[in-house]
């Protein structure tokens, strides 16, 4: 069975809003991880048990380069992801002994190994990787979804030129 032009057109219009609504919601979630508030964070002080580079195993099964830590008396190990992979001044500054302060969002998503919502980390008082670094890292998120509404929007625009020319 062929699908008339109308249908066609209609159906691929559905499609386009729905990935719309899907691009709304990942802007929403980059603005929400904007201007956080450390007070409405998890907090977590304690010893360095271990730290180092490790294998993060995502959600889908994508495996990435993270710095982790681990707290003594926490089961929980927390990451950083950065996208240039660079950690050399997380490795140097965060040792094993070290007292230290996390800021960080519960992992939704309890099967991974490695938490990377890790907002901020504090030794001595000093801000050792600040939040901006996470607000940035999730503000790209933003970018990426007004990309895709941009870009649905000017498809919608040209298939509905395309199909006023067919009538």
């Amino acid at each position: 069975m062929k699908l008339s032009k109308r249908i066609k057109h209609i159906l691929e219009n559905i499609v386009l809003i729905l990935f719309s609504f899907i691009y709304v919601f990942v802007i929403q979630i980059g603005l929400e991880k904007q201007n956080i508030s450390l007070d409405k964070t998890r907090k977590a002080t304690n010893v360095v048990e271990n730290s180092g580079i490790g294998i993060h195993y995502g959600s889908k099964g994508i495996k990435s380069n993270v710095f982790f830590i681990k707290l003594k008396n926490i089961e929980e190990k927390f990451g950083v992801y950065r996208f240039s992979k660079n950690y050399n001044d997380l490795l140097q500054l965060v040792k094993i002994g070290d007292t230290i302060t996390l800021y960080f969002n519960e992992d939704s998503y309890k099967k991974r190994n490695i938490n990377i919502d890790l907002i901020q980390i504090e030794k001595k008082n000093k801000i050792i990787l600040p939040k901006s670094e996470y607000e940035k890292k999730e503000g790209s998120l933003i970018y990426i979804g007004i990309g895709g509404l941009l870009a649905n929007i000017i498809i919608m625009y040209y298939n509905r030129k395309k199909y006023l020319k067919t009538i």
